[in-house]
């Protein structure tokens, strides 16, 4: 999962939290539950919408608050315009205004919020131009609008004027590319670079012009393999971009070389 940015965890705060101090003490937070509505009680992902709705992904549904109620869009089996799964991972509104669904074992969502459907995109081993895998980790939009999604199976990016994947593999052959196919979780910098965070195969940078990955090794021991585990990725508004790891704590990279 990804750390969302400051901006919209600010707004999730004062969305949620009815009385807000300026001493911790002072906090009151309110508890939403399945009894309030909530199809179900683990909650993977949160975001606030433009259009101030509260989107939480959840194992059993997705869910729309709007201060008040939850509405929760599943998956039906006789429906192909519905949910392709009920275990939401991930979640991402781009530039457009689109909210885009990544699940666990059912891939790719994208809302119609007039019609209320869904378009799903899915893997299919005789396409290769269809999503690497159906577990979906995280969804971005780089700078020239396009949409990456990071799958255990691989990265790819989507074409949407054909709905076809550009897909990245790992390539033993390959220089200056992937070492894994788990992709685990994405984020893009100040400048619109790409980049990707992996398990166990660190975290690599993206460049457009030649397409490469360019491994950017943290520091740390040799044979501490928890810091190639990429849990999380966030660029700040003065240009660093901060790496999570699944075990050696956090790094920060200033772009400017300081």
């Amino acid at each position: 999962m990804k750390i969302k940015d400051a901006y919209q965890a600010i707004l999730i705060a004062i969305f949620l939290i009815p009385t807000i101090g300026l001493k911790a003490q002072d906090l009151r937070f309110r508890h939403y539950s399945v009894e309030d509505g909530l199809s179900q009680s683990v909650v993977f992902d949160l975001m606030q919408a433009r259009n101030g709705f509260l989107w939480l992904a959840t194992q059993d549904g997705l869910n729309r608050f709007d201060g008040y109620e939850f509405e929760v869009f599943s998956n039906d089996p006789a429906d192909s315009t519905t949910l392709s799964s009920n275990w939401i991972s991930s979640l991402f509104e781009d530039e457009q205004g689109r909210l885009w669904v990544g699940t666990h074992g059912g891939g790719l969502n994208l809302l119609n919020r007039e019609t209320g459907q869904f378009q799903s995109f899915r893997a299919d081993p005789n396409d290769a131009s269809s999503l690497p895998d159906d577990v979906v980790t995280d969804i971005v939009q780089d700078a020239r609008g396009e949409i990456w999604v990071s799958t255990y199976g691989g990265l790819a990016r989507l074409n949407e004027e054909s709905d076809a994947f550009v897909v990245y593999r790992e390539d033993p052959e390959r220089g200056a590319w992937l070492s894994t196919n788990r992709v685990l979780t994405l984020g893009v910098d100040v400048t619109g670079r790409l980049w990707v965070g992996t398990d166990l195969g660190g975290v690599y940078a993206y460049n457009e012009e030649e397409n490469t990955f360019s491994a950017m090794a943290l520091p740390g021991g040799v044979n501490d393999t928890s810091k190639d585990v990429i849990l999380s990725l966030y660029s700040d508004p003065q240009g660093a971009m901060w790496v999570g790891t699944g075990g050696a704590g956090l790094f920060k990279l200033d772009l400017d070389g300081n």
